[in-house]
Order: C-alpha cells, then sequence, then structure tokens
C-alpha cells in the first residue's frame, strides 16, 4: 500500500492504484528455505579459523605488514587445508556447502596478499575457488544463486591488474565452465573494440 500513498503522487496521474486483489500470492504457504549456516562442525571450525586470520583479537582487521608474519602465515596455511578437505557431506546440502565455501572463498582471497610473499597460497586459493565454481551443479540448477559468487572471480579477471589478471585468465580458460569462459571472452572483445 506503501506505492498507493506515496509513490504514486509522484507517477503519472492515470497510473491506477494497487488493489487488495493483485497484492494477493496466488500461492498458499511458503516454498523459500530459511537455512542457518555454519552450524556444521566443519563449517564452524572453518568460520573460526578465518576470522582468525583476518581479524585481531580487539576485532581490528590486520595490516599488511603484521600479513608477513611466521604466525599469519600459520593460520593461513592452516585454513587453506581445511578448505582441502571440506566436503558437501559435511553439509545439510551441496548448496549449503557451495554458498558457505564461496563466501569463505571470497574472504579468504580478499585477505591473502597481492604480493611474492603469498603468490603461491593465493594462487591456489584462486584456482580451488575457480574449481568450485567450474563443477558447481548450482551453475544449472540455480544459475542466479551460482553467478552471485562468480561474478567476483569474473571481476577480478577483467578488472583486476597484471599479472595476477592475465593468471586469472588463464585459469578461466582451462575450468570447464562455459559461462565463466564468455564472460572473459566477452570482456577481452569489449576492449578490443576500443
Amino acid at each position: 500500500m506503501h506505492f498507493n500513498e506515496k509513490l504514486r503522487t509522484f507517477a503519472y496521474k492515470n497510473v491506477p492504484p494497487i488493489s487488495e486483489d493483485e497484492i494477493k500470492s496466488d500461492r498458499q504457504g511458503g516454498s523459500g528455505r530459511d537455512e542457518e549456516y555454519w552450524t556444521s562442525a566443519k563449517s564452524k571450525v572453518i568460520l573460526s579459523a578465518m576470522r582468525r586470520l583476518r581479524f585481531r583479537s580487539s576485532g581490528d582487521e590486520f595490516n599488511a605488514h603484521e600479513k608477513r608474519s611466521a604466525q599469519w602465515e600459520s593460520q593461513l596455511s592452516q585454513l587453506m587445508r581445511e578448505l582441502a578437505s571440506w566436503v558437501p557431506s559435511d553439509e545439510k546440502s551441496e548448496e549449503d556447502y557451495f554458498h558457505q565455501k564461496s563466501v569463505i572463498y571470497s574472504a579468504l582471497i580478499n585477505s591473502i596478499p597481492a604480493d611474492n610473499q603469498y603468490d603461491g597460497l593465493r594462487d591456489e586459493a584462486l584456482r580451488d575457488f575457480a574449481n568450485l565454481l567450474s563443477t558447481s551443479q548450482l551453475q544449472k540448477e540455480k544459475p542466479g544463486e551460482w553467478f552471485l559468487h562468480a561474478k567476483i572471480l569474473i571481476d577480478m579477471a577483467t578488472t583486476g591488474k597484471s599479472p595476477e589478471r592475465d593468471k586469472l585468465i588463464r585459469l578461466i580458460y582451462n575450468s570447464s565452465s562455459r559461462v565463466l569462459h564468455l564472460y572473459v571472452q566477452k570482456d577481452t572483445l569489449l576492449k578490443s573494440l576500443h
């Protein structure tokens, strides 16, 4: 009814108000899922490890200098091992697994400095994230949900800085995802036209 009371006054005068019948849903009952993430034993361990990697006990993010410490590198390696051993059967569904793992990869990639010290681990995280996206059934079953996570990698491959951008483009071309391929090809084609 907000439209009828407020927004309609800004619209053209001939726009009729929304009726009560138009507001009602044709379906009875809800079909949406209201899942809570980070409740399985494995996801709790990984989320906790991700928090320790990003934040000091005070709640502030680690700075670039602090990320050069042996302790931070050790925590990063431990998190990478935990991620490698995380499998879909650890979660209620493969969809829950995909969403949670994608969130962790995004946070992880944003946390790992893009410098020579962590090149190998950052490359590994990017490769594993691309592999997760490429092999997920959500790409076909729920493309909108899949794309929310895929866009992170696509944006890095199309707007990032070289040499990482070049590595990502090769990584995407070597993946089995035609959708990822098309987005990178589209961007390459558009850049060549300008």
